[in-house]
């Protein structure tokens, strides 16, 4: 009867609303009234919860509130180095005694204070000490404070939804299904889970000891801080050298981005660099997305797809959007400044030579046209985790890869496509609070207005002349990867006597592309995933092996999400698929150490490759003996038995295979793409309610991380969850009469809603 209930309102509320008379006037209302409502909600955000200028202002400048600030609100965590820095100690409320000091320290000194960073060695019992105190990240809980902000909320819908029950979605059940049957492999092999005891590897750690002292002048004594001690704590330890400005290298954990390609010349086969090592500290990192693709030179306003592809003779590699290394490739391999490439005839010289040297070189030696002495096999990112103690963790990541030496008209549309994919890429170190991923989706929710401002023109005005910037059509946001960081994090399971952080710095990226012109993809990437799960007991601190192996089956499983939450739901393959096809063909599941590769039958060189590389960084291997039908490909999941360090990997070299999704055939730029094929699709449509509801799920697939928003919203069950709610309040903007949000946005039928992720 309830649903019955549902059902009938629904009916009688699109009734009214189909009936009303929507014009662009009314429509250019409702974006200006939906724009002040947002601003009016952002500006009542507390950023002190994240904001270190805000911080010490709510505290008054005064330095025993500062100080008492962060030795009552922080927690403990061993690890090396500087891995957070300011924002991310601030953001995770946690770090170790350097993180919490160079926080302090800067607290301290916009407070207007000399501050200094004072390091000294624990002896191993006040070392021990200190390692005992660690605890679990207590993370604020509000995202804005006071009668300002309740108000401002109120101008939206402040329905409250159930908060979501992980273990009654699609998503638990695979993840649960898979650890099953990972854990009955396991056993029957005699490989048991057992807690480790790292006390003395954190004792070690924490010995290396910080603290602050500051003063108002010179003419004061210096005073002494001690962050990563409780209040009214003492410790008895001698300064041994000072830090003011510049933290040293042998402190920092950094990230190195690198490029290459691999060219053939007949058998041989060489690697290019294509650009300098990109080497940035993780703390400077936090939250910073970085974007990395290879620009096809084939892109020409107007160019139809097929027309990109054809005319895409070279490719430029670009970080951040910009240029790196002054170095294009082609498809046979070679490489050329880009200040030669400026001028067009000496780009077309280059090829043409090449061209006509390689097929004279293969007419003296009788190859077949198809077996080119030069050839483009390989392209990748490779990213390096150097931490502190010079300890590297190397991991590759491939755009294109081929052994086949047959080159066609076929494969090398394949290969080109290949290489025009994007990775938006995130480094995480430690948690967020929801008031500051609130912070960052409505900075994206405002970014993107000029957006629906002018698809609303272009729509309902379609005579008029409408300007759309690409700088609008190409918004970026970190957004989308730190929810899904955040869902990473949302273990079901969780065993909460079990102490979890980031003791290196983690990395995930979101992969899009192009199967074909008429296909598209989507896929999620755990490139890095390394955690401490421990326990404390008898005064010791154990590694919860088990706890790390369950948290990293839930991670792999979190994989398929963004695509859930963009509601694709073509073809798509990942780790867990292709295991659950395994056991339903009886494909016996083996476990591979050391150089044991005999015991699968794989022929692929690259894939053997990837599986000796995880070997040989200490993971031991689980996968099927032979690849199961009718999947794309085999994958396997790695384990680290010191840690239970757990990833699922696919054979591609990547997390996720993609989720491919149906797109059309427009005139068009390749970055475009999505924005313009959602407006054109709206503008055929000839009942304006339907124009309006198509523009509601347009702008939410042009703007990618809202439909994470929604997402997140969804699992928060308050009323805080509105201001992630994005196809209740664009919906609502659009018509700017509050008319969607009374049913969760479902009278615009053509807007997504969050199907059972």
């Amino acid at each position: 009867m309830k649903n019955i209930g549902v059902i009938f309102l629904t009916l009688v509320l699109s009734f009214s609303v189909f009936s009303l008379n929507i014009d662009y006037p009314q429509i250019e209302k409702g974006i200006n009234q939906y724009q002040q409502k947002v601003l009016a909600l952002h500006a009542n955000i507390d950023t002190s919860l994240f904001n270190d200028e805000d911080v010490i202002i709510k505290l008054d400048f005064d330095a025993d509130k500062i100080i008492h600030f962060v030795q009552d609100k922080f927690a403990f965590q061993p690890y090396q180095g500087l891995l957070r820095g300011v924002q991310g100690t601030l953001n995770s409320r946690a770090g170790n005694a350097l993180d919490q000091s160079v926080l302090l320290a800067k607290l301290l000194g916009d407070a207007g204070f000399e501050t200094r960073i004072v390091s000294g060695q624990l002896t191993d019992i006040d070392a021990l000490n200190l390692v005992n105190s660690l605890a679990n990240t207590q993370l604020p809980e509000n995202i804005g404070n006071g009668e300002k902000y309740e108000k401002a909320l109120a101008k939206f819908s402040l329905k409250k939804d159930k908060k979501i029950n992980w273990k009654q979605t699609e998503t638990y059940k695979r993840y649960s299904q898979s650890k099953a049957n990972l854990e009955k492999l396991l056993q029957a092999n005699n490989i048991s889970l057992e807690n480790k005891d790292i006390t003395a590897k954190l004792v070690q750690q924490t010995k290396d000891y910080f603290w602050v002292e500051y003063r108002m002048g010179q003419s004061e004594e210096w005073k002494g801080a001690h962050p990563a001690l409780k209040k009214g704590k003492k410790l008895d330890v001698k300064a041994i050298s000072y830090i003011q400005k510049v933290i040293p290298k042998n402190y920092l954990h950094q990230l190195k981005i690198e490029a290459f390609i691999q060219q053939r010349k007949g058998k041989e086969l060489t690697t290019h660099s294509l650009m300098k090592p990109w080497i940035r500290p993780i703390a400077n990192l936090n939250n910073l997305s970085i974007t990395y693709t290879n620009v096809p030179s084939g892109v020409k306003i107007g160019s139809s797809f097929d027309e990109i592809i054809a005319q895409s003779n070279f490719f430029t590699p670009m970080l951040n959007g910009n240029p790196v290394g002054n170095k294009v490739f082609d498809m046979k391999g070679r490489l050329i400044d880009a200040e030669a490439m400026k001028a067009s005839s000496q780009g077309a010289l280059f090829q043409t030579l090449g061209n006509k040297l390689e097929d004279s070189i293969n007419q003296i030696n009788g190859k077949d046209k198809s077996e080119t002495l030069m050839q483009l096999t390989a392209q990748w990112l490779q990213f390096t985790f150097i931490q502190p103690d010079g300890t590297e963790f190397v991991q590759k990541r491939y755009f294109y890869e081929t052994d086949d030496y047959k080159v066609t008209a076929s494969s090398n549309k394949k290969a080109k496509l290949a290489l025009m994919s994007e990775y938006h890429l995130l480094t995480s170190s430690g948690q967020q609070p929801l008031a500051y991923l609130a912070n960052v989706y409505l900075n994206l929710i405002e970014d993107s207005i000029p957006l629906l401002q002018a698809s609303a023109k272009k729509v309902f005005k379609p005579n008029e002349k409408v300007s759309i910037s690409k700088k609008d059509l190409a918004i970026k946001s970190s957004f989308e990867l730190l929810v899904q960081y955040h869902l990473m994090d949302s273990q079901p399971d969780k065993d909460k006597s079990i102490i979890i952080y980031k003791a290196h710095p983690n990395l995930i990226g979101i992969k899009r592309g192009y199967i074909d012109e008429g296909k598209a993809f989507i896929a999620v990437d755990i490139v890095s995933n390394h955690k401490n799960y421990l326990i404390k007991k008898d005064n010791k601190v154990f590694a919860s092996v088990k706890s790390a192996f369950t948290g990293g089956v839930w991670e792999t499983a979190s994989e398929w999400l963004p695509s859930r939450f963009l509601n694709l739901k073509q073809e798509s393959l990942d780790t867990l698929q292709i295991h659950s096809a395994a056991n339903k063909q009886n494909i016996t599941m083996k476990i591979v150490k050391d150089d044991d590769l005999n015991s699968v039958n794989i022929k692929d060189k690259n894939i053997l490759a990837r599986i000796k590389k995880e070997l040989d960084q200490g993971y031991t291997i689980l996968m099927p003996e032979k690849k199961p039908n009718n999947v794309e490909m085999t994958g396997w999941w790695r384990i680290n038995l010191n840690t239970g360090e757990t990833l699922g990997m696919t054979a591609d070299g990547g997390g996720q295979s993609a989720t491919e999704y149906i797109i059309e055939n427009i005139q068009m730029t390749v970055s475009l793409i999505r924005a313009l094929y959602n407006l054109k699709k709206c503008e055929k449509l000839t009942n304006d309610v339907a124009k309006m509801c198509c523009l509601t799920e347009a702008h939410i697939n042009n703007v990618g991380g809202m439909a994470f928003g929604s997402a997140l919203g969804a699992t928060m069950g308050t009323a805080v969850s509105v201001v992630f709610d994005v196809v209740d309040i664009t919906a609502e903007a659009i018509t700017g009469n509050g008319i969607a949000p009374s049913t969760n946005g479902s009278i615009c039928k053509k807007a997504p809603k969050i199907p059972n992720f």
